[in-house]
């Protein structure tokens, strides 16, 4: 009977989070990712990401780019590690340079998305498309100081390797500050927006990947 009423109150408060939901609660948030959505040039995000790895204990900080498109995006990490990763639309490069030619060839791995892996949450977030509105909707909101608001989402179809999802933005200037998620496994990983800029003329092979010579590819 005890988990029967544990389960019935924690419905009550879903519902009572969802109904304190307002219309400038949407209209901010929807106003702070509108640059994610069907973007007409190319954003520029400095970022600074954090992963925090539960099981093991060890948090691991990088830094790095991220360029958005109309439905493609590219990522690159400078530092610690030289990474790259696009998605062209179609599919998702990935690219893990060596510190030093010694330690090993460059590696390529090249993944189709097709069906439920284009739900994967970060796909659909920094691949634009669409009203944000269409892909997640809010659980909560939570107002924080200094004109922090926290918003509790959910995809709109279910992404399993995802148990948590939310974003930070600045009430006052309606930016988008930081993404977060939690994964299956309790590692939390927090990409924190540092800068954005608007790229007036990019390179028109930004979205395109080009194999570095002599990489070895891997298909999934």
């Amino acid at each position: 009977m005890l988990g029967v009423f544990q389960a019935l109150v924690g419905g009550l408060l879903c519902v009572a989070q969802a109904t304190g939901i307002g219309a400038s609660d949407r209209k901010l948030l929807n106003k702070a990712t509108d640059f994610l959505g069907t973007p007409k040039k190319v954003s520029q995000l400095q970022i600074e990401k954090t992963v925090v790895y539960d099981l093991l204990d060890k948090t691991v900080k990088s830094k790095g780019e991220i360029y958005l498109g109309k439905g493609k995006f590219r990522w690159e990490t400078s530092e610690p590690e030289k990474t790259l990763l696009i998605f062209d639309g179609k599919n998702l490069w990935t690219q893990q340079t060596p510190a030093k030619p010694e330690d090993g060839k460059i590696q390529v791995t090249k993944s189709t998305l097709k069906g439920s892996a284009k739900d994967q949450v970060l796909i659909k977030l920094l691949s634009g498309g669409g009203k944000f509105s269409s892909k997640f909707k809010i659980n909560s909101v939570e107002k924080k100081p200094e004109n922090q608001v926290i918003f509790d989402l959910q995809p709109a179809k279910v992404d399993p390797t995802i148990k948590k999802f939310q974003l930070t933005v600045d009430k006052k200037k309606s930016i988008l500050k930081e993404i977060a998620y939690t994964d299956e496994v309790g590692n939390r990983t927090s990409i924190q927006i540092l800068d954005r800029t608007v790229i007036k003329k990019p390179d028109a092979k930004l979205f395109q990947f080009e194999k570095p010579a002599g990489a070895e590819v891997n298909e999934l």
